[in-house]
């Protein structure tokens, strides 16, 4: 998860995750693969993965505005 948490809510504000199913967060944390949140928009995964290594990276971008008036 890239976002941040806001102070004055219970919910995280902003963010993209990846999400892995069990057994690739299992081979994930394993094989030493890593995360960077590049900011609270984009995050980059890099996968061990054999015989290529594999870079995912998730970028929201919102379309619209929240006040449009």
């Amino acid at each position: 998860y890239s976002g941040h948490s806001s102070a004055d809510k219970t919910r995280s504000a902003h963010g993209v995750a990846i999400f892995l199913n069990k057994q690739a967060a299992t081979a994930w944390k394993t094989l030493g693969s890593t995360w960077e949140a590049v900011n609270e928009r984009i995050v980059m995964v890099r996968l061990a993965c054999k015989p290529i290594n594999v870079t995912v990276i998730a970028i929201y971008a919102p379309i619209n505005s929240k006040n449009q008036q």
